[in-house]
């Protein structure tokens, strides 16, 4: 079963709207169990044991959350649980740039940079080095595992094609 890990304020606002209701039934169903404290990353990684997807939001530019990103995807159970996340701080038309230097492959600052400057929803661009970490992190974590087993990040931002925006209405 394929699973994904988001970073992306919006997705989560959305589901947690969705699931608001079916929450509500099912409390009504059943007493739920009394929330118990455990390590970040072990929290999220169980979390993948019953459920598909799990978002995780994202209050940009902080030091502390970019930290935990990395030290999350190099947890050795990171792959093997999860696999494959998807990312707003990256622009979908520089998908195969990014794939290339995940797996790997030389890609030139100049090219890498356009996946986190190459977005829509950012304006100014991304700016934050801890999203350029964060990739770094996967791609030093991906070295050391089989092809098979390597993580694979979704870059979330829709393409935009610059060279056709001239003005605000174009964009």
């Amino acid at each position: 079963m394929t699973r994904i890990y988001v970073s992306c304020r919006r997705i989560l606002a959305v589901l947690s709207l969705l699931f608001a209701g079916s929450l509500q039934d099912s409390a009504r169903a059943q007493q739920l169990e009394a929330p118990t404290v455990v390590p970040a990353i072990d929290g999220i990684l169980k979390a993948f044991q019953n459920h598909a997807l799990v978002a995780i939001g994202d209050d940009h530019n902080s030091a502390q959350e970019e930290d935990f990103y990395a030290a999350l995807v190099r947890d050795p159970r990171f792959s093997t649980e999860v696999g494959n996340v998807v990312v707003e701080f990256g622009g979908a038309a520089q998908q195969d740039t990014l794939d290339r230097y995940l797996n790997g492959q030389h890609v030139s600052y100049a090219d890498l940079r356009n996946v986190w400057t190459d977005v829509v929803g950012w304006i100014p661009t991304v700016t934050g080095l801890g999203y350029a970490n964060f990739f770094a992190q996967v791609r030093a974590v991906n070295l050391g595992l089989p092809p098979d087993r390597r993580i694979h990040v979704w870059l979330g931002e829709p393409p935009i094609d610059w060279s056709k925006i001239k003005t605000k209405a174009d964009f």
